[in-house]
Parts: C-alpha cells; structure tokens; sequence
C-alpha cells in the first residue's frame, strides 16, 4: 500500500499535472512554480516531523534559494502570473503531490532501499498503463532509435536510480534539506547548456548560482553546540 501511495502521489500525478500544465505554461514559469516545493516540504516538515523544524536559519535560507530561482529565470517570467490559471494550478498541485510525498516517506522510515524503489515504480506504472491506451494509441507507434534511446536513459537515469537515491536521500538529509535539490536543477540546466550547447552564461547567471549555493548552505548547517 505505502508503495502505491508514494507511486500515485511521487510519479502518475505530478508528471500528468506538469505534462498538462507546460502546454499552456512557459517553462520558466514553471520553474519557479516548482519552487514551491522546498517552501511546503519545509512548512509540512515543520509541523509533521521532529527531526526537521523550520528554524529561522532554514527559512532565510530558503527565501534566498527561491531569490536565487527567480533571478535565474528571470522577473519577466512572473508576468505570465493570472494567465492560463488553471494550469498553473495544475503545476502547483505537482509541487505540493512532491511536497507530501517526501513528508510520507520520511515518517514512514521503513520505505528504504531497492525493494521499496522497485515497488513504487511498479505501481506507478501499473496505473498508468491502462490511461496510456484511454488517451494514447501507444501499439500504433513506430518509434525510432533515437526515441528509444531517450526512453532508455529516461527509463534507467532519470526515473530509476533517481528513485533509489530519492529514498535513500530523503532518510540520510531530512526532508527539508532533501527538497532543496529542487533549486539546483535549473543550475544544472544552465551548466549543461553551457557545456553541450556552448551557451554563454553572464552575470544574472553567476548572482544565482551564489545565492542558490547560499540557500542551500544555511539550510544544510547544522546548529552548533
């Protein structure tokens, strides 16, 4: 059942929400949209948890790794903000499905390891197989090879060992400190960018990435005897 629960609320529902939402909403909106997820895992944990308090430290911390989003991506992001609402409701609702699912599988601390990976993603695509071929017409295809690599590496990086270190993670760092990886990925967009397709980050760029760092510090120290 835990598995289930984690599968629905960690894998079918945000990536159908966000998989809707971004045909309506710019992606960096969605970015920062996203950016709620550290600010609820850390109000839930709060109140949730004993081992992660929203400490003073930790919330200056996040409002500057949020700073830093929004300087990334940019303030003209937020004027698409009242457009397309219900999708952004949407993409907001994935954040806040990633928010729970992390509090849930840090107080339920038997969800470790392997055998807790594989049973969520299981159950995760058990349910979605059956609305692939609601919606979809998935025998129908005839993808090529490059498809299918990207399926691969999707498949194995970015969704299955991503699951074993999520677990993994989650119980080593505390929700809280867990959830702001969040902030590092559109860092990471940048970094590859930069590297495969030689773009050129500038200022704004290098201003983010030290506050995001900063954040992430404040929220990552530990208090001091």
């Amino acid at each position: 059942m835990a598995a289930c629960i984690v599968g629905l609320l960690g894998n079918v529902l945000p990536f159908s929400l966000i998989h809707w939402g971004e045909q309506y909403v710019d992606s960096s909106l969605t970015a920062i949209l996203m950016g709620v997820m550290p600010v609820a895992v850390a109000l839930m944990a709060h109140f949730a948890t004993e081992s992660d308090p929203l400490t003073a430290r930790r919330a200056v911390g996040i409002a500057i790794g949020f700073t830093g989003l929004v300087i990334l991506i940019g303030l003209d992001a937020l004027g698409g903000l009242g457009t397309a609402i219900f999708a952004q409701i949407a993409i907001m609702s994935a954040a806040l499905s990633y928010s729970v699912t992390t509090i849930f599988v840090r107080r339920v601390t038997h969800l470790t390891g392997r055998p807790m990976a594989v049973a969520t993603l299981i159950c995760g695509a058990t349910i979605l197989l059956p609305l692939a071929f609601v919606y979809e017409q998935p025998l129908s295809l005839s993808p090529g090879w490059p498809a299918l690599g990207s399926l691969f590496m999707l498949g194995v990086f970015s969704t299955g060992i991503a699951t074993l270190m999520y677990f993994r993670l989650i119980h080593t760092l505390g929700a809280t400190t867990f959830s702001q990886i969040n902030y590092l990925i559109p860092m990471m967009g940048v970094g590859w960018g930069a590297l495969v397709l030689h773009e050129q980050p500038g200022v704004r760029e290098a201003i983010a990435l030290a506050l995001i760092l900063a954040g992430v510090s404040l929220v990552n120290q530990k208090k001091r005897s």
